[in-house]
């Protein structure tokens, strides 16, 4: 598949996508309310777009590098990922035996969101030349990420 199939493909394949997914959202959030509901689905199309757009650049820099160096890029990445799942399955199996109606484990997979969106990015943006501050961030980023999103929790509620 060449890359103009892929960019008239890519607008099909989102909108599908968030339509479904708002669908269900709007379904399921509207007892509640309408606010919450149109919020909820504003942030499924955003994160949709995102995911779309990182693999469309993937796609894209695949394409440009040659399609036998795409196993290269993981395997460039896998040591520094075993890493942050090793952070991130510790976390989250300490914080599922909180008693606290969930909340520490929300925390734990807001930070993990964030830190695989950061991934994504670095690895969209220099798939095979990793600098020392991508290394930390994919390696360390979840216990920073954690950290602060227990910082802005504990201030929300207060």
């Amino acid at each position: 598949m060449n890359t103009s199939i892929a960019k008239s493909v890519l607008p099909i394949s989102y909108a599908m996508c968030s339509l479904a997914g708002c669908g269900f959202l709007c379904s399921f959030w509207l007892a509640t309310s309408l606010t919450t509901a149109v919020v909820r689905s504003a942030v499924f199309m955003m994160t949709m777009a995102i995911v779309h757009l990182v693999g469309y650049r993937l796609f894209v820099g695949q394409a440009e590098r040659g399609y036998g160096q795409r196993v290269l890029v993981m395997d460039h990445l896998w040591p520094h990922l075993k890493k942050a799942l090793f952070w991130q399955l510790s976390f989250m199996a300490v914080s599922s035996l909180v008693l606290d109606g969930g909340q520490m484990f929300r925390i734990c997979l807001v930070a993990a969101i964030a830190h695989w969106l950061s991934i994504a990015s670095i690895a969209t943006r220099s798939p095979g030349a990793l600098s020392v501050g991508d290394i930390r961030v994919i390696r360390w980023g979840y216990p920073a990420a954690f950290g602060i999103a227990l910082v802005f929790n504990f201030v929300q509620n207060q």
